[in-house]
Order: structure tokens, then C-alpha cells, then sequence
């Protein structure tokens, strides 16, 4: 089923004052689509799966379940939960401790008065599917978090909704078990083919689950693409540090002209840009300029295009290792595999090599839209 958001917002009234947590959302999902609702903590994710799972009503704007409406203030409409056909995942669970596991995930059967082989027909196959038959006659306390929470999605899908949502259901587990369980909920999904909904602050997790991402922040929805095209084509400065782990990095640069050619300055020193794919028809002036860790080259000879910087520290990764420099009172993050500095000394000088084909230029205004990106093959021109 397709799910459509359209101009939804959400305003919380207390005594001290209103609050809008979403504000003009528009979106559509695709057919089985697993989609993720991502962003910080108080960015108004949860509120919108609220609002689409029916806990919550709209201030304004309309939610649409297919061609069926399911919510709009000004129409007077508003389907319940049940009537919506929806399943909830939540990061607590949620299970009911004096109820064995069997009788957990029968639950919304029961609810629906299902008979008792429906029930148990039902039950056994979602059981088999979660890898959890046999702890049908266990109590929820006797069971691990990660079998806690598939007995919670057992729950969820053994209905059948049209929509699934999940609430940051992998939060609780630790960071081994919630790989598992990420890629067990992928499949599951696939295997479904169920519209998902998926609310993460993790955007590692947010990149490995969804088939497209809706970034989020202060209740606006700052970007909506495939887990690729947010990180090569950020849309702003707040996307291009938001993805990416470690995120990019993103320095303050003069872009200027000189001699007929382009070059950027870094504090002291500059580098020449010409032939690398420059956004030659930008404005001279100030810009932040975007460039993955995995985008730096570091070495101890001097090059042509060299940046000089001092090394601060020195993280292992196993087979990666993340260096922190201090660049003209800036600091630069590199990921590298050359294991020669595992053991490097803070206060050395390294030279820099950056990538200059993969360089991102954004806005310094309130707004910091690209300017410039080296994947999306255009350049937005500034005055």
C-alpha cells in the first residue's frame, strides 16, 4: 500500500506556549517500500509516525492510505488506528509480562476474535519465520532483549497490515546484536513486501535498512533520496554532516580568481582548483567546502597541491584508521588504510591531498544550500 503525507503539520499547545513539531510534510511512499524517517533527537520523526499510525490528529494537511484518506482536519476525517489497518513496533516492546510468548503475539487475534486455529495457524507460521518457536510457552522476562523484540514484530505483522511502523525498535540491543537484527528485518521486510516506516536517529542504520531516507530537522523535512543519493549529493550543509560515518568535513574557504585561474585559500595557504571539476562560474567569496574523510590523501612528502597540517590524534579502526589534524585553526577528519601511522606521534606535520574531482561547496547563510557537487553534474551560480 502507498502511504501520502500531504502538507501535514502537528502543533502542541501547553501552558507554556505552542509548539510546532511538524510543519507542511509532503510524502509518498512507493509500493512495499521500506522507508526511514531520520534525524536528531526533538526533529519531529516520531510525531509523524504518530500522526500516520493515528495517536496523534493533524493540525493540518491530510494522510492517505492508497485512495483512502485516513486523516484531515479541515475534511473532519479521521480514522482510528484499527481502522487504518496499521502495525506499531516500539522501542520499549511493549510486551505484556504475565502473558506467555504465544499469547503475546496472538493478542490483536484474540482482539479481532479470530478463531483458535486461525490463531494458532498464524502464530506457528510468524513464530517459524522469527526463529522464536520455541519460546512460544516462555514469559517475556525470561528472554533476551533481541528475542523480546522479535516476539514485539511477531506481534506486529501476525495481523497482516497494510503498514508497518517501527519506532526506534533496535535501540535497546547492543551494537553486535542490532547488526543481526538489522539485516533480519531487512529480509523480513523483502519477504513481506509490507509498506514500512522506520524512525532512526542511527543513520548507519537508516543507510543499511531503507530503500529511501527523509532527513529531518526542527520539523521540516530537509532532504528525501536513496541512502546514495544523500551522501554523494547532499542538499545542504546539514545533510553532508549528518550522513557519513565519520561525516564529512567541511571547511572554511576564499574562492578566488587569479591569473585567469581558480584557486582556494585556507587560512595561509591555497591550492590551484583548475581542471577538477571547478565551479568556475561561482562567485569569488567565502564558501564551506565539503570533502569525505575517505576523500583525503596523507603523506609525508611534499606534492604539488599539498595542504600542511599538524596531526592531534590517532584512532584505530582495525584495518582503518581515523586521523584527527588541525588545518589553519580548522579541524579535518581523514579515514585511511596506511597502517604507517598507527602509531604516529600527535604534533607531527603531515602533508594533505584532497580529492579535488570530489569536493562540495555549500552556502555560509542560515539556509547553506549546495552550490556546487561533483556527482549531481551542475552548478547553481551565485552573485
Amino acid at each position: 500500500m502507498k502511504l501520502r503525507l500531504v502538507r501535514l503539520s502537528k502543533k502542541f499547545v501547553s501552558a507554556r506556549g505552542s509548539v510546532l513539531a511538524v510543519r507542511d510534510i509532503d510524502l509518498e511512499t512507493t509500493e512495499s517500500e521500506f522507508f526511514v524517517l531520520l534525524g536528531p533527537s526533538g526533529c519531529g520523526k516520531s510525531t509523524v509516525l504518530n500522526l500516520i499510525a493515528g495517536l496523534e490528529k493533524p493540525t493540518d494537511g491530510e494522510i492517505w492510505f492508497g485512495e483512502k484518506l485516513a486523516a484531515s482536519n479541515d475534511k473532519k476525517v479521521f480514522l482510528t488506528p484499527k481502522q487504518r489497518n496499521v502495525a506499531m513496533v516500539f522501542q520499549s516492546y511493549a510486551l505484556y509480562p504475565h502473558m506467555s510468548i504465544f499469547e503475546n503475539i496472538a493478542f490483536p487475534l484474540k482482539v479481532a476474535r479470530e478463531g483458535k486455529a486461525s490463531i494458532q495457524e498464524s502464530v506457528s507460521r510468524v513464530s517459524s519465520m522469527l526463529g522464536i518457536s520455541h519460546l512460544l510457552r516462555a514469559k517475556p522476562g525470561e528472554l533476551s532483549g533481541g528475542q523480546r523484540q522479535r516476539v514485539a514484530i511477531g506481534r506486529a505483522i501476525v495481523r497482516q497490515p497494510s503498514i508497518f511502523l517501527l519506532d526506534e525498535p533496535l535501540s535497546n540491543l547492543d551494537a553486535q546484536l542490532r547488526t543481526a537484527t538489522r539485516m533480519e528485518l531487512k529480509a523480513l521486510q523483502r519477504q513481506l513486501e509490507i509498506t514500512t516506516v522506520y524512525v532512526t536517529h542511527d543513520q548507519v542504520e537508516a543507510m543499511s535498512l531503507g530503500n529511501r531516507i527523509a532527513l529531518l530537522s526542527d520539523g521540516d523535512i530537509v532532504q528525501v533520496g536513496s541512502p546514495e543519493e544523500l551522501y554523494n549529493k547532499p542538499a545542504n550543509a546539514f545533510v553532508a554532516k549528518f550522513i557519513g560515518s565519520p561525516p564529512m568535513n567541511l571547511l572554511k574557504v576564499d574562492l578566488f580568481k587569479e591569473n585567469d585561474s581558480c584557486w582556494i585559500s585556507i587560512g595561509r595557504q591555497k591550492i590551484k582548483v583548475d581542471g577538477f571539476n571547478t565551479p568556475r562560474r561561482l562567485a569569488p567569496k567565502r564558501y564551506l567546502l565539503g570533502i569525505r574523510p575517505e576523500d583525503i590523501a596523507v603523506h609525508d612528502r611534499s606534492e604539488q597541491h599539498d595542504l600542511k597540517c599538524q596531526l592531534l590524534s590517532v584512532e584505530p579502526l582495525g584495518r582503518e584508521l581515523l586521523l584527527q589534524v588541525g588545518l589553519e585553526n580548522q579541524d579535518l577528519t581523514i579515514l585511511t588504510t596506511d597502517i604507517r601511522y598507527a602509531k604516529a606521534k600527535a604534533g607531527i606535520n603531515l602533508n594533505l591531498l584532497l580529492d579535488l574531482t570530489r569536493m562540495h561547496f555549500f552556502e555560509q547563510d542560515d539556509e547553506q544550500k549546495v552550490v556546487f557537487s561533483p556527482h549531481s553534474n551542475w552548478t547553481r551560480k551565485t552573485e
